[in-house]
């Protein structure tokens, strides 16, 4: 399997277990720290996004303060945006040295794939979270774990 492969497997699996998180946020109605969450998930996948193809990011941010309904219109826009960005990805670009600067304003380097790495494991970072903030609600969370995607 290509690093292409293994990047385009990762974002259906992300998007899987984001619609699970979704769905479990609307039916617990729980706290407002996983929606929080769930938000930055969302709205830091689109920064990146827009790091990666120097588009403008400015109006996003880090943290904000949406209601699920709204996240739930950002999901599959972001999700359709990092298919086609992986589906026409080469090697050459997956090599490619970013620059760019963070939510502070401090400058950095990366490749492209060290990037895409981080995208999702980001992600996979906050979700376990959310199931934290739900466990504490008595709340059971959803089996996001990837072997559980690959059972699908």
């Amino acid at each position: 399997m290509s690093e292409r492969d293994i990047l385009l497997r990762t974002i259906e699996y992300d998007f899987w277990a984001n619609k699970l998180v979704s769905n479990t946020i609307i039916s617990s109605g729980c706290a407002e720290k996983a929606l929080s969450l769930f938000g930055h998930i969302l709205y830091a996948q689109r920064i990146w996004y827009g790091r990666l193809t120097s588009s403008d990011i400015s109006y996003i941010e880090v943290f904000p303060q949406e209601n699920i309904s709204v996240l739930q219109q950002w999901m599959p826009k972001i999700y359709t945006l990092w298919k086609q960005f992986l589906a026409e990805i080469t090697k050459v670009e997956l090599d490619k040295i970013i620059e760019y600067k963070n939510s502070v304003g401090t400058k950095y380097t990366a490749t492209t794939s060290d990037i895409l790495n981080h995208v999702f494991l980001h992600s996979a970072y906050h979700r376990g979270q959310i199931a934290l903030v739900l466990r504490n609600e008595n709340i059971v969370p959803p089996i996001t774990d990837f072997m559980a995607f690959t059972r699908i």
